[in-house]
């Protein structure tokens, strides 16, 4: 059987730099064995194989992996994303490490009347 190939990357320069993309977001930032990947729908020869630059992801692959590594999939493609990982690590732990702290107060008004309601928020 012959395999569709109209929606894969052909380009080896492209390919190679999604498939270094890819495992450095996987294995570096976010600490993932390629078996993990199955957690997330993929096969892990499947998978060991885009890494490898063996398997050409088709759009719909990479759409998946750039919700599952938080980056967007221009990020995949365009550039080398260990050169600039230290600022995405940090963005992407930031993201997890983000609370919410809010002291204050809101109006509200029922017909003719007004309600003061304290609110004092923090999330965890």
């Amino acid at each position: 059987m012959a395999k569709d190939k109209k929606n894969e990357i052909e380009n080896t320069e492209v390919l190679a730099r999604i498939a270094s993309n890819i495992k450095h977001l996987r294995k570096d930032v976010f600490k993932l064995k390629q078996e993990e990947m199955e957690l997330h729908g993929f096969n892990y020869r499947f998978f060991q194989d885009i890494e490898s630059g063996k398997h050409s992801p088709t759009l719909k692959t990479l759409i998946k992996l750039s919700t599952i590594f938080k980056v967007d999939v221009e990020d995949l493609l365009a550039r080398d994303i260990q050169e600039s990982s230290k600022d995405m690590t940090k963005k992407i732990k930031l993201k997890k490490d983000l609370k919410l702290n809010f002291q204050g107060a809101f109006k509200v008004f029922i017909g003719s009347d007004e309600f003061v309601v304290p609110v004092n928020f923090q999330s965890n």
